[in-house]
């Protein structure tokens, strides 16, 4: 929240550090003694719930509603099998939410919830075990993930330019006066965290970015939805952890699967939302709605605050996923509204800025390219679950798993949340939640509201406590559960999360990184002073943004340089787009050596990196022509600059740059380098303005 408040207000990272102690210094002393006195007093008084085995409904309601929920589940495996045979999307989302609505009404208003079971003790040993297991699966397994041309950028402004504004500058592409591509990121925190960090410590924002914070969300995923389990299903809730932790590691059947957003992509805020932050949103709205009380309703706010921390998606997605969980929770029908309506106040201020930011901070959405509602939802489905075998059981499970819930909680949680995605999920109104809600191209997240992992892991796990299998041993229950779950994700996944057909690598820990693209954008950090501006292909140029005194590349992703049009205009957009063609050996205009040798005298190009197809003999004229020559050759890629390399940017180990320190940490820092082996270089002192292109002109800034 501070970071949030502090970027918005225009500080910079030295007042974020000031007021942070402050209110740490402030805020501590009150937080001890307000847990020591206030306790767990219930704020306000909560009435005590009816027993679990009590029912206010007469005999003859009972089985009537059994008969009415045997009809619903029928109704439901026929939705399953018509879009199974006919792919009939709006037939099978009318009969899914018709039934989890029905479903919910009865659990919400007829049945009371009553006391929570205590959780099995014992397993602690082995969730920490588990937890271990995460963390080791997320440092030696590397995906690299393009999106880290920007959130790696952010970290490396932050610790780069202490003095100034924290993102309000342009970090990616170098041009003046501009805010940054993607303005919501003001209300992200984790790259501010990383960027503190590196400026702090010395270290590259990348360890952080790429080692440390990684290893701690791996850490926390287990303990996040065992918090969760202990509530839902607590006679087995380290059997549910292992289902979850099984579909994360082996389902990834598209790039933004669940499996695609945990161990292999947790050095991103928005996985770390998805796997640790929703659980324990559905486990603070539970606990909240158990006993509302002040302690409670701080957590459950302060998860919401985190989320938003993680990704801007959360301005929405975690009042929501928060209010589902307190549904869920409330012990009977007495308290649904009261309780409802304070778990509400905890999105208070979620709900405030991301009202701010809407009007203040995004842009407007261009409806020209949003699709039909139909599309959406369809389009959706498949980024998420793919189009296999497992996205049917998924459907499945989504409509049909309350039926073998052994408890009201179980019952709740079964129904509510598979309601609240319905909702959204929409073939009839996704066009207009698109546009004003989650923004067309992240229609996709709304499953995030959906928590799969967990739903599977209950419904999987049921036949442990199933009352028609209790004549097996405990052993074999617990083991055909795990066995079927293996076999369903094993073969029902097309593509495995840690093969090498998901793009994973396995090796030491380290930077999740593309070794040679990562390479070519290394030496030309090393070869040019920071704020020049250079060409390279895409592999190469969205990767330079996330080093240290870094130079500019002309492009970095073509959406980013998309977004810029209202101020570099459509023909400057297109000249680019030719030169990073050129330079990657794509169909180019027939002008276009002479484009490049008038590129690199009007921006002016400090250096340029040609891809090992584009390096012909008409490049190399083009680029001795414009006084540049040839000084490093990395594998697949050689580089072109204007001088060698001085002492002062020689080469260091993993392209490590040194930043100044200070003089309460320096020695510290600098005898952690020395212990674990990061050199450090001579500092450099390049300049940090960015070099302006002679195409804009003098008052060109102020006239756009």
């Amino acid at each position: 929240m501070i970071s949030q408040v502090v970027a918005l207000a225009g500080g910079n990272l030295h007042q974020l550090m000031s007021v942070a102690a402050l209110c740490l210094a402030l805020l501590l002393p009150g937080a001890w003694w307000w847990s020591r006195r206030a306790g767990r007093k219930a704020w306000p008084p909560s009435q005590p719930s009816a027993p679990a085995g009590r029912q206010p409904s007469s005999e003859a309601l009972e089985t009537s509603k059994k008969g009415l929920r045997l009809g619903l589940f029928i109704t439901a495996v026929v939705a399953v099998a018509l879009y199974s045979a006919s792919g009939n999307l709006v037939t099978f989302w009318l009969i899914g939410l018709l039934v989890t609505l029905l479903v919910s009404v009865l659990e919400l208003f007829s049945r009371h919830v009553g006391s929570l079971p205590a959780p099995r003790p014992g397993w602690q040993f082995a969730l920490f075990g588990l937890c271990a297991l995460c963390v080791t699966v997320t440092l030696v397994s590397h995906r690299p993930d393009i999106d880290d041309a920007s959130y790696v950028a952010i970290a490396v402004s932050v610790a780069d330019d202490p003095d100034g504004p924290l993102l309000a500058r342009d970090m990616v592409l170098g041009l003046p006066d501009v805010h940054p591509l993607l303005r919501a990121y003001r209300a992200q925190t984790l790259e501010v965290l990383e960027g503190t960090l590196a400026y702090l410590t010395g270290f590259h924002a990348l360890d952080f970015a790429h080692l440390v914070i990684p290893a701690i969300a791996a850490f926390l995923t287990p303990l996040a939805y065992a918090r969760l389990f202990r509530l839902v299903i607590p006679a087995r809730w380290i059997w549910g952890v292992v289902v979850v932790l099984l579909y994360l590691l082996l389902v990834a059947d598209t790039h933004r699967s669940y499996g695609n957003f945990a161990f292999v992509r947790l050095h991103q805020g928005k996985a770390i939302f998805l796997s640790v932050l929703v659980p324990l949103l559905i486990s603070h709205g539970l606990q909240f709605a158990r006993a509302p009380n002040t302690s409670h309703w701080v957590q459950l706010a302060a998860t919401q605050i985190a989320s938003v921390g993680m990704t801007v998606s959360a301005l929405w997605m975690a009042p929501l996923v928060a209010g589902l969980a307190v549904a869920c929770g409330v012990p009977d029908r007495r308290h649904l509204f009261r309780i409802l309506l304070l778990g509400a106040s905890t999105s208070s201020y979620v709900l405030l800025l991301g009202l701010w930011m809407s009007r203040h901070v995004l842009g407007s959405v261009d409806s020209s390219t949003v699709q039909t509602s139909t599309d959406l939802t369809v389009e959706s489905l498949q980024q998420v679950l793919g189009q296999g075998r497992l996205a049917l059981v998924v459907l499945f499970v989504v409509i049909n798993a309350w039926v073998i819930s052994q408890t009201p909680i179980q019952q709740r949680f079964l129904t509510v949340f598979p309601l609240g995605f319905l909702v959204l999920w929409s073939p009839y109104w996704a066009h207009w939640l698109a546009e004003n809600l989650t923004h067309p191209w992240l229609y996709w997240r709304a499953f995030w509201v959906l928590p799969v992992p967990a739903l599977l892991a209950v419904a999987l796990t049921a036949p442990i406590e199933s009352r028609a299998v209790r004549w097996a041993p405990a052993w074999l229950r617990i083991a055909s559960s795990l066995a079927a779950a293996t076999a369903l994700f094993y073969w029902g996944s097309s593509v495995h999360t840690l093969s090498s057909a998901n793009g994973v690598r396995f090796g030491a820990p380290t930077w999740k990184v593309p070794r040679e693209a990562f390479s070519a954008a290394c030496a030309m950090t090393e070869l040019v002073p920071a704020g020049a501006h250079v060409l390279a292909p895409p592999e190469v140029e969205a990767w330079i943004p996330a080093l240290h005194d870094h130079p500019f590349p002309l492009m970095v992703r073509d959406h980013y340089l998309a977004q810029m049009g209202s101020y570099l205009g459509a023909e400057e957009i297109e000249r680019r787009r030719q030169l990073v063609q050129l330079v990657s050996a794509s169909p180019v205009s027939p002008n276009a050596v002479e484009l490049l040798r008038a590129a690199v005298r009007s921006y002016p190009l400090a250096a340029v990196c040609l891809a090992q197809q584009a390096s012909t003999p008409e490049a190399w004229e083009a680029l001795r022509d414009a006084g540049l020559q040839r000084t490093d050759l990395s594998p697949g890629f050689e580089i072109w600059s204007r001088t060698e390399p001085g002492p002062d940017r020689r080469r260091s180990r993993a392209c490590r740059v040194a930043l100044p320190l200070p003089n309460g940490i320096r020695g510290t820092s600098a005898w952690l380098r020395q212990a674990f082996g990061y050199s450090r270089p001579a500092p450099s002192s390049p300049t940090r303005e960015a070099v302006k292109p002679l195409w804009l002109g003098e008052d060109s800034g102020n006239e756009r």
